[in-house]
């Protein structure tokens, strides 16, 4: 019996610690991004009505002037939020791609390199303003946090 538990421990801090080479892989879902440290898109609909107030906000005044309603900007806003919501990222062993719905192909980002030891994603082209150079990642939980210098996406592993 004692073996047997001890195996099945064996089996469970083994499926754990996978590389990362191979935690990476898969679809994963849009969940935040930051800039600077703040907050500038969500899936979380709470969080969305307080960024389209902030938005309306900074730029409501500038847009009215263009003879844009608030009530556009919002319908508008939320129906971006709704789009990114759609959005699978698919990470192979070699690239970076995308698959929207709407879309029956996976619209590629790029391809990339995988630095274990520094923990950072190496994009040679610059294809994608966030997706582009180095990104440094981390897992928390079923989450993928990848981080440049001012902005950071977490994306949570599509079941």
């Amino acid at each position: 019996m004692k073996q047997v538990l001890l195996f099945s421990l064996l089996l469970v801090l083994t499926a754990c610690g996978k590389p990362d080479k191979e935690a990476i892989l898969g679809n994963w879902k849009f969940q935040d991004m930051y800039q600077d440290g703040k907050l500038v898109s969500t899936i979380d609909k709470s969080k969305q009505t307080i960024l389209i107030d902030s938005i309306i906000d900074l730029q409501g005044e500038m847009m009215a002037q263009q003879g844009v309603t608030e009530d556009f900007m919002r319908k508008q806003i939320k129906m971006g939020f709704e789009q990114v919501e759609k959005v699978t990222f698919v990470i192979d062993s070699k690239s970076l791609k995308f698959t929207v719905p709407e879309q029956k192909e996976k619209v590629s980002i790029d391809s990339y390199k995988l630095n274990e030891e520094a923990k950072k994603i190496i994009f040679e082209n610059e294809k994608d303003p966030f997706f582009s150079g180095n990104l440094s990642y981390e897992f928390v939980n079923d989450l993928l946090i990848l981080k440049s210098t001012k902005e950071k996406m977490i994306l949570k592993r599509k079941n």
